[in-house]
């Protein structure tokens, strides 16, 4: 009987950090079991401080053992081995690499040092383990989908997938103390990622705020702003316009944008050469998203000038949503679960169409 065993930083209510794709991937796990015998059980090892016991009311699926500490034998014994989490133990990531090193067996959702999984030099090591055809590119699994697909893994929580993938672009607290990271998620190509958080921003303000511009806002930028494309190439456009636009304006003005002056400070020391209006500028578009798309129970605004630091998901203020997604967040590692439990590598032809690849998933799923 074969087993797997997979590493992963799932997003439960309460954590400070992690992501829902994660739980998709699981999810995944319980129903790939199902349809091959073969495979005995998976192994999720959940890293983070705290996130095991968060997770406890999630963990209902046949044959999935999670535990809160790293298992060698388990690891030593897997068939598979799939790394969708950073590890931040270093001898955990050495252990993991000496046996990667000997049965080639690792697939990572990541593919070089600076990704979210393997985010300093020190993981070199454990990268280098893993063979190239196995990584996948952060480029190539930011794939949304259609909300059905949690109809199908997770109907009882769907939810909290749909909320996180908006209170996600807002709430940076638990990641702000890696800049790199900051500006992979809010600068697209510039920041050596996809920037999904900034254009997913972005594609939210074309929708929901734009059509609210009225008659006191410059309608000759509005129209610019309407009509300009959503993509890597305007992103930094974008933003300028955005606060071109809005700077003047009272929900623009009570913000707490000393915030983004003091992680600027930091990020300047940490990138040197990295685009530091771009950046700034990001994040002053996303403090104003965020006023614009949550009120607080005592009916407040996020951000407003007495705010002393990002929030992080854990320390987001009980309120409401103003908006709603009509796609799930992107789902990297169930798309990076799909691949390696049927048999595919970075080199899989449909990995370059991001629709093919979707609707590839759907398919096997529905």
């Amino acid at each position: 009987m074969k087993t797997i065993y997979a590493i992963h930083d799932a997003y439960y209510p309460g954590c400070d950090d992690g992501d829902v794709d994660d739980r998709g991937a699981i999810n995944y796990y319980a129903r790939f079991l199902e349809s091959n015998p073969e495979y005995e059980y998976v192994t999720v090892y959940l890293v983070g401080k705290g996130r095991f016991a968060k997770g406890l009311p999630y963990m209902t699926q046949k044959n999935i053992i999670y535990e809160e500490t790293f298992n060698l034998s388990e690891a030593m014994l897997a068939d598979k081995i799939i790394i969708s989490a950073p590890v931040p133990d270093e001898n955990v990531r050495s252990e993991l690499a000496k046996i990667i090193r000997e049965k080639q067996n690792a697939f990572c959702q990541g593919d070089k040092i600076g990704v979210t999984n393997f985010p300093k030099p020190e993981y070199q090591e454990l990268l280098d383990s893993i063979p190239e055809k196995n990584r996948f590119s952060t480029q190539t699994t930011a794939i949304t989908f259609p909300p059905r697909i949690l109809d199908i893994l997770d109907p009882e929580n769907k939810g909290e997938y749909m909320s996180f993938g908006l209170l996600k672009l807002i709430a940076i607290g638990g990641i702000i103390h890696m800049p790199s990271l900051i500006y992979r998620l809010y600068c697209p190509e510039i920041g050596g990622g996809p920037g999904t958080n900034m254009l997913k921003i972005q594609e939210l303000i074309q929708k929901h705020l734009v059509p609210i511009m009225k008659d006191d806002y410059d309608q000759t930028k509005v129209q610019q702003l309407k009509e300009l494309i959503v993509y890597k190439g305007n992103f930094e456009e974008f933003n300028r316009l955005v606060i071109d636009i809005v700077h003047h304006k009272e929900i623009y003005v009570h913000a707490s944008m000393n915030l983004v002056n003091q992680f600027m400070v930091t990020f300047r020391e940490k990138l040197p050469d990295a685009n530091h209006e771009a950046m700034e500028n990001a994040l002053k578009v996303m403090i104003y998203f965020a006023r614009m798309i949550y009120v607080t129970t005592d009916a407040d605004l996020l951000f407003d000038t007495s705010t002393t630091k990002f929030y992080s998901l854990s320390e987001m203020p009980q309120g409401n949503l103003m908006i709603d997604l009509d796609e799930t967040p992107p789902l990297y590692d169930l798309v990076v679960a799909h691949l390696v439990l049927n048999g595919y590598t970075n080199l899989a032809y449909f990995l370059t169409d991001r629709d093919l690849t979707q609707m590839k998933i759907l398919q096997y799923l529905e």
